[in-house]
């Protein structure tokens, strides 16, 4: 995605124009006269029945009479006629109406002004803005301003609601006419919360931005354009969706974030932010609640990236034999490593995956080897390295340094080249086993034995 969302007007696509603008504002004539219907559209009644009055005011072809001869009833018959076909409505509770073009029906109506709160509207394309009201029916068609104060609130017409506040500008458009299979609403800016409360019309209005779509099953769904756009579900149920075939869903301990050059970014969070919490709470006085999502989210298959940076801190004094300080961590040691992932054995997870891992330190550099097993956001990491006995030549194994770690994806982002979600933030506790199993090693005189350390791990993508 190279289209930048920048939060503002900028660059936006354009948007549907309001019933009526394409013929110069002016919606068409509506008169209730009837129409003549082309010529050879009206069929001809069965031979069996020559002259019977229909419904639709066809009474058959002239006759010839000797009262008339120009092949016209008298005026008598023709009153005659549109009694009984008058009578026949009537008897059978038949109600005529008046069908108009659809492009002449007024804009149906998105719902209720609960709160305007210093929100104001324009009602058509060119027009003025004006206050918006408490208890005024906001129709598609319409862009609505909402206040930087408490917030505009609408009550959906068929269920649920709808706030805004943060100055958010929405422009909903009838369904049909934006490209979606039902209504939508542009959003730019500001904050917006979206509870279809479960009801299925409701649910068929979907959110929009310049990079995603939103839609919901039923649930609720926060989306702030501050800054940057993030999106939230707190009982899941909403797809997010991009013009460049991106479709997730995000689960309630989740929330995307758009970037400002239009990436895609998932992280994990542990509740919901302040301000989904007071819709959250405000809904629940009014509203039924929602019904939680049962899927695995999108960091939960996140594939590991090619490279990280690993930094380790040690926590503890350990526990164990006390080794030689080249041996073993003490409380309050860093180490940095690089590492490099073979990524083309995990196409998808759960997998296990190969590692190499090199840590510079003074003089000389240290290697370590071993795997990622990656699974539910879990990427649990393994890395071994030897401990060398330098003297005397050659040197020789004696001994071995273990770290484990058990590390949570905390942050993916969606990868356009390969279109996969790579983890890209990790993090957990873990602990260092060294061992020095062969004690005649001079370097490490009367040393053997093994001592474990507590330590916290974090990786980051590289590259």
């Amino acid at each position: 995605m190279s289209t930048a969302y920048q939060g503002g007007p900028t660059g936006r696509r354009s948007l549907p124009r309001s019933p009526g603008e394409s013929d110069g504002g002016a919606y068409r004539d509506r008169g209730t006269a009837p129409r003549p219907a082309p010529q050879g559209q009206r069929p001809a009644p069965p031979p069996t029945r020559p002259g019977r009055p229909r419904l639709d005011g066809w009474a058959g072809p002239p006759h010839a009479s000797a009262e008339n001869g120009d092949g016209r009833r008298p005026a008598s018959r023709r009153r005659w006629l549109l009694a009984a076909a008058l009578g026949v409505v009537v008897t059978l509770g038949v109600a005529l109406l008046v069908v108009t073009d659809p492009g002449d029906e007024a804009p149906g109506e998105v719902g209720l002004v609960h709160s305007a709160s210093g929100a104001r509207v324009r009602t058509s394309h060119g027009a003025e803005p004006r206050a918006l009201q408490d208890g005024e029916a906001v129709r598609y068609g319409w862009e609505v301003e909402a206040g930087e104060g408490p917030g505009l609130e609408i009550d959906l017409a068929a269920g649920g609601v709808l706030r805004s506040d943060g100055g958010a500008t929405l422009t909903f458009t009838a369904a049909g006419e934006s490209g979606e299979s039902g209504p939508s609403v542009d959003v730019v800016g500001g904050r917006t919360w979206f509870s279809p409360a479960g009801v299925r019309e409701s649910a068929d209005l979907v959110l929009r931005t310049e990079v995603i779509t939103l839609s919901s099953t039923g649930n609720p769904m926060a989306l702030d354009c501050t800054i940057d756009c993030t999106v939230e579900a707190p009982a899941g149920g909403v797809k997010v969706s991009t013009e460049d075939g991106v479709n997730v869903a995000p689960v309630a301990d989740e929330v995307l974030m758009v970037t400002s050059d239009g990436g895609l970014v998932m992280r994990t969070i542990d509740q919901p932010s302040a301000w989904a919490q007071e819709n959250l709470d405000a809904d629940a006085s009014t509203l039924p609640p929602p019904d939680p999502a049962p899927v695995d989210g999108v960091t939960a298959g996140a594939l590991p990236a090619a490279a990280y940076a690993l930094d380790l801190a040690i926590t503890n004094d350990g526990e164990g034999v006390a080794l030689p300080a080249g041996v073993m961590f003490r409380r309050g040691q860093t180490a940095h490593y690089e590492a490099a992932v073979d990524t083309g054995s995990c196409p998808q997870v759960p997998c296990d995956t190969p590692v190499a891992a090199t840590s510079t330190r003074i003089n000389t550099t240290v290697s370590l080897s071993g795997s990622f097993h990656i699974e539910n956001r879990s990427m649990a990491l393994t890395l071994t390295r030897p401990i060398d006995c330098p003297v005397p030549a050659p040197a020789r194994v004696v001994g071995t340094v273990t770290i484990t770690v058990a590390m949570i994806v905390s942050e993916a982002a969606y990868d356009e080249s390969s279109q996969r979600w790579i983890a890209t933030v990790m993090g957990g506790p873990g602990t260092s086993v060294a061992e020095i199993s062969d004690a005649s090693c001079q370097a490490f005189p009367n040393s053997a034995g093994e001592r474990t350390t507590a330590l916290e791990m974090t990786g980051h993508a590289a590259g």
